[in-house]
């Protein structure tokens, strides 16, 4: 949604360090936060009741936080090392490893509303998490002299509010960092991490590359067009999100017909999406960028 912004405001150069920075963000939220939100469903099945599910959220949103933390200390330690490596400024570096260290609150909380069925309050979140930073974006691009300080800031800020106040209402609710709920979410999260590690490194190695051997300005011309590709994935995405808690929940009464009949239409659906966009992919490029 933003993109069509970010061009106009940030030169080729800024663009194309602007994605190299989102791609590494990507990648490192993978590898330290360990998905902990892809639990949530499973554990919603086998600890039905409130307190002991809310216990759960509790401890994920803990590990969510605290392993992240651990790594970025190490981070900082060691930024000019890491600077290097991935070809981000000290600065940005610093806001990176804040988002990362806050980003997964906020999908452990949607996955638990998803979980419960209960939508209002995850749409208003998202809502709110996406209008507010489009916002504050285009204040701080109007008042900062730095653009792509601002884009990152203005991206940042809102998000970080989210999620720390889903922290306190979480940790308020029922703090509890329970031995048993770290195992039982270290068994399901672990195996996944080399899968989202992998999707992530799929999905944003190509512009890391193109930094590193072309430089930002071919990234950014590179990542106008594969921006435009992400509008399949975005709508699968979603879709993705309310079918796992729905699929888990009639998996549980084994009403497979039920499963067969949605997937009939869901999966129909999204390939006329995907060639919608094919078709019209030309005018998407202009838009866009």
């Amino acid at each position: 949604l933003f993109t069509p912004l970010y061009t106009r405001v940030l030169s080729e150069v800024q663009y194309g360090q602007y994605n190299n920075y989102l791609s590494w963000q990507s990648i490192l939220i993978a590898l330290l936060a360990w998905d902990m939100a892809s639990t949530v469903a499973i554990a919603y099945v086998d600890h039905k009741e409130p307190k002991e599910f809310h216990r759960y959220i509790s401890t994920v949103t803990f590990l969510s936080l605290s392993i992240p933390a651990a790594f970025g200390v190490t981070m900082l330690l060691f930024y000019r090392q890491f600077s290097a490596l991935l070809g981000i400024e000290p600065i940005y570096l610093v806001l990176m490893i804040i988002n990362i260290c806050t980003t997964s609150a906020l999908q452990i909380f949607q996955a638990e509303q998803r979980s419960k069925v209960q939508y209002k309050l995850s749409s208003a979140l998202t809502l709110a998490n996406s209008f507010g930073n489009m916002l504050l974006t285009l204040l701080f691009v109007w008042l900062l002299p730095d653009k792509l300080f601002a884009v990152i800031l203005g991206g940042l800020s809102v998000t970080t509010v989210i999620n720390v106040a889903i922290c306190v209402y979480v940790f308020s609710r029922s703090f509890s960092v329970r031995k048993e709920y770290v195992h039982y979410a270290l068994k399901l999260a672990l195996p996944l991490v080399p899968h989202v590690v992998s999707a992530s490194l799929l999905s944003s190695a190509n512009k890391i590359l193109i930094t590193k051997l072309c430089g930002s300005a071919d990234t950014a011309f590179y990542s106008v067009v594969n921006t435009c590709a992400m509008v399949v994935t975005l709508f699968v995405t979603s879709v993705n999100g309310a079918w796992v808690p729905w699929f888990f929940s009639r998996v549980e009464e084994k009403d497979y017909g039920a499963i067969r009949k949605v997937s009939k239409v869901t999966i129909p659906l999204i390939s006329l999406v995907a060639i919608a966009v094919c078709l019209i992919g030309p005018e998407v490029v202009l838009i866009m960028g």
